[in-house]
């Protein structure tokens, strides 16, 4: 009787997590993921810029680099998992219709990973020859 939600006062259900009970690490967590992104994406951009008019076996020489295909990988996983946060947040908030919204989660988070898994792959497959 005692974990009744109906007897609880405004407030206390108010310091709830969400209905999921995760809404706090969530949110954390995509901050955390932007926060990686700030250098990671900097360090990319960078790169990407002096190498623009390098030739392509300078390139793969670059990527397959130990340290790069490490921060690489690490870009590319970073991006991907705060785009998913990102995305999942959105259609929650504003698709109504649960089938509606069930089927988004279902496809974006599929379409996220499949890009990571494609993305992840050619990284290490350029870093180990």
């Amino acid at each position: 009787m005692a974990n009744d939600p109906s007897i609880r006062t405004p407030l206390g259900r108010a310091r709830g997590l969400g209905s999921a009970h995760d809404g706090s690490h969530h949110w954390w967590v995509q901050r955390m993921t932007a926060v990686a992104l700030i250098p990671l994406l900097t360090w990319l951009a960078v790169s990407v810029a002096l190498l623009s008019q390098q030739p392509f076996d300078i390139v793969r020489n670059w990527m397959a680099s130990p340290i790069t295909a490490v921060l690489l990988l690490l870009t590319i996983f970073n991006m991907f998992y705060h785009a998913w946060l990102g995305l999942q947040v959105i259609v929650e908030d504003y698709i109504a219709k649960k089938a509606t919204r069930l089927a988004l989660l279902i496809l974006i988070q599929g379409a996220i990973w499949l890009g990571c898994a494609a993305s992840l792959f050619a990284v290490i497959k350029i870093a180990l020859g």
